[in-house]
């Protein structure tokens, strides 16, 4: 894994077989990780023990500004890396109410002044705050050394294998005892938020990449089963995309998927396989069945008849693999492939626009000529027509 050395700062550390010390952060082991809260608890005593003598003359907003920003904010710098023991963050909790009211646990403190309320920390909502940002640095911060790690991580959510899609997925019923628990009440902290992806399902090529399973958009009734969706993933097929061939012809049958995934009853996967496709927006694929294509791609098959390849939809898609061996021919073939998609747009936007070619192939093949015509004057005027 390359982490990209200039962005990798040298930090101060202390190491040993249990695991090493990072900014007075302990990580490692259990053992190891449990010295970062040893002590809290009596630590906290003792901080609010300081200001009892204060107590009686102290106004609750006064309590307040102590708890927040002398007592708690001491937790910030390890709950923003590593998740509290069970039971710690309520014990602190109560420690807390009890300086600001001793007595008084039924008091709503915690809210916000303009909500009636004083403004007090909670800990257990501040913990899911942070555990919010690092899912937003997870989803938009491209440049982060540790984001392929996470990703790897991420992947062992109910053994799926997907990372930054995990969060498109209703957790419910997921099964994440093999993830890293910091990862875990990231996924818990992300349940709390009503996220709604607008529009639903849109008709893009991002469409291949959309969980099966666990997914609201994708509504599946005919495998509940935890052993079937265990087997399909197995298999490697949690997308989509999965399911469709890869030369791009079509929607995998049932008998290929029996075979990939070792479920015997067809008539299941046959269901499935209905499922997923009446969840997709439709049409799928225009372009594959839009008849004003038809000669496009009639043109494209003989083209690679006399190139000796031949033609497909997956390949129109991907383009062709580029080798260094086959470098000229992949240039050539990846090039037409660009013109023609160019063409469609171009013809289309000339159909609503109501004037300009709106046949595909007859604006193929103008693309091409003056591309040809343009190549063939740039290398006359260096002279050197050998390139060409």
């Amino acid at each position: 894994m390359s982490w990209g050395v200039e962005s990798i700062k040298v930090v101060p550390c202390q190491y040993n077989s249990q695991g090493l010390k990072v900014l007075d952060v302990h990580l490692g082991t259990a053992g190891s990780v449990r010295k970062n809260w040893q002590d809290v608890l009596a630590s906290i005593t003792r901080r609010l023990a300081c200001w009892k003598w204060l107590l009686p003359q102290m106004s609750y907003r006064g309590r307040v500004l102590i708890i927040n920003n002398l007592v708690a904010s001491t937790l910030w710098h390890r709950l923003a890396v590593l998740n509290a023991p069970a039971g710690l963050l309520a014990d602190v909790q109560r420690k807390l109410v009890d300086f600001f009211w001793s007595g008084q646990h039924w008091l709503k403190a915690s809210l916000p002044m303009h909500e009636g309320g004083q403004g007090l920390i909670d800990l257990e909502s501040r913990v899911a705050a942070l555990r919010l940002k690092a899912v937003q640095r997870q989803l938009y911060r491209l440049d982060l050394p540790w984001r392929a790690t996470a990703h790897a991580l991420l992947r062992k959510a109910g053994n799926m294998g997907l990372d930054q899609h995990v969060f498109l997925l209703d957790t419910t019923g997921l099964d994440l005892s093999g993830l890293e628990s910091f990862y875990a009440l990231m996924l818990s902290a992300w349940t709390l938020l009503q996220h709604i992806r607008v529009g639903g399902l849109q008709p893009t090529a991002w469409v291949w990449e959309e969980p099966i399973f666990h997914n609201k958009l994708i509504p599946l009734r005919s495998v509940l089963s935890t052993a079937l969706r265990r087997r399909f993933l197995n298999a490697g097929l949690c997308k989509v995309g999965c399911l469709w061939m890869a030369d791009g012809t079509g929607w995998k049958t049932a008998g290929l998927l029996s075979q990939q995934t070792g479920i015997a009853t067809q008539r299941l996967l046959g269901r499935l396989l209905s499922e997923v496709q009446q969840a997709l927006p439709q049409p799928q694929h225009l372009f594959m069945d839009c008849s004003r294509l038809n000669a496009l791609f009639g043109l494209l098959h003989r083209i690679w008849l006399r190139l000796g390849t031949t033609f497909t939809f997956g390949l129109f898609i991907l383009g062709l693999r580029y080798t260094f061996d086959r470098r000229f021919r992949c240039c050539l073939i990846n090039s037409v492939f660009g013109q023609a998609k160019l063409a469609i747009w171009l013809t289309r936007r000339n159909r609503i626009r109501g004037h300009g070619l709106t046949e595909p192939p007859l604006l193929l093949k103008s693309l091409i000529s003056a591309r040809v015509k343009l190549d063939f004057a740039y290398f006359s005027s260096v002279t050197d027509l050998m390139t060409y």
